[in-house]
Parts: structure tokens; C-alpha cells; sequence
């Protein structure tokens, strides 16, 4: 996954949950959690676990695949998945309860100025997930599209990429009362 492209996702999570210490994430091949979820043709893809100075320990997968945009398939199979698993889909953001529950489980767009001039379209999906022991799961599924500087980001409804980017962050149910719910 594009590094900068991660920093930004990265960021819109953990500000959402009120983090603001640097982790510290070491690679967690053996023993991650069921409910992060590889859906088919996944590439690059990462297992972590993180830990914080405050004590939060979420783990977290990460990949890429070529999937047109919206994703719809892909939504549906992480969803399947964590039915299946018993997980029950929140009505209401856990991270921010403050958000109006009409931007949970939808598309949004934002337009990013690069140093260059250029901008970037960030077009991301979230949805989180709670199981009966009160475990936390959270995707972000994101495809960006850059512009030369100049160039206006077009207003159309649905863009045209391909390049899909999944992050999915755990957060056991001990843990979970240490995001900041501001």
C-alpha cells in the first residue's frame, strides 16, 4: 500500500478514536485475529500489531486489490465474513459518536493538496463491526486518483480506479475503552 496513502487512512482512523501517540507495529503473521478479513485476489498483504504509550494494542491488516470502484463485492464479502464469525454491524460510529449515522457505511470524497501543486481524490468506505464480547473491528476501504497541479478534481459521483486499498483494525473488547470517544 502507497505509503502516503496509508499515513492518510491511518490518520482519519486514529483521529476518529482520539489517538494521538505514535505506535509502534510489528509484523503479526501467526496469531491475528479472525475477524480481520482477506478477501479474494488481496495482494501485499500485512498483518500487524500495534501497540500505544497509553496501553491500546489493536491489531491490523492491510492489502491491496484490483477491484473497481465501489467495491460493492468487497463490502459484501468482509461483511459475509463477519457475519458468519457472529459480528453484528453498528448503526451507530463507536469512534465518533458525534457522526451522523447517514456517513456510516457510505462513500465520501476528499481532495488532498499535494506539495507538488497537484491534488489527490481520496474516495474511502468505513464500516465497523461488534461481536458478543464486545470486540471492535473497523474497515477503511479507499482508492485514490492524483491530478496534475491545475487540474480540478472532477465532482463525479462514482471515479473511475481500480487500485483498492483495505485496512482493518481490531480492538479487543479490554481495549476498547481506551479510545477517546470526543
Amino acid at each position: 500500500m502507497n505509503s502516503i496513502i496509508r499515513t492518510v487512512i491511518a490518520s482519519i482512523f486514529l483521529g476518529l478514536a482520539g489517538l494521538t501517540y505514535a505506535l509502534d507495529c510489528q509484523p503479526n503473521l501467526d496469531n491475528h485475529p479472525d475477524a480481520l478479513v482477506e478477501v479474494k485476489g488481496a495482494s501485499d498483504v500485512s498483518y500487524l500489531k500495534c501497540q500505544y504509550p497509553s496501553g491500546w494494542q489493536p491489531a491490523q491488516i492491510t492489502y491491496n486489490a484490483k477491484i473497481d470502484c465501489p467495491a460493492a463485492g468487497t463490502i459484501q464479502e468482509i461483511s459475509d465474513a463477519l457475519n458468519r464469525k457472529g459480528w453484528q454491524a453498528l448503526k451507530k460510529d463507536l469512534l465518533k459518536p458525534s457522526r451522523p449515522p447517514s456517513k456510516m457505511w457510505s462513500w465520501e470524497r476528499q481532495a488532498i493538496a499535494l506539495k507538488n501543486g497537484g491534488q489527490m481524490l481520496l474516495y474511502s468506505w468505513s464500516g465497523e463491526w461488534k461481536n458478543k464480547s464486545g470486540d471492535f473491528v473497523n474497515y477503511v476501504l479507499s482508492y485514490t486518483a492524483s491530478f496534475a497541479s491545475g487540474t480540478l478534481v472532477p465532482n463525479e459521483t462514482i471515479p473511475k480506479v481500480s487500485d483498492l486499498e483495505v485496512m482493518g483494525i481490531y480492538v479487543r473488547a479490554d481495549q476498547v475503552k481506551l479510545i477517546d470517544h470526543k
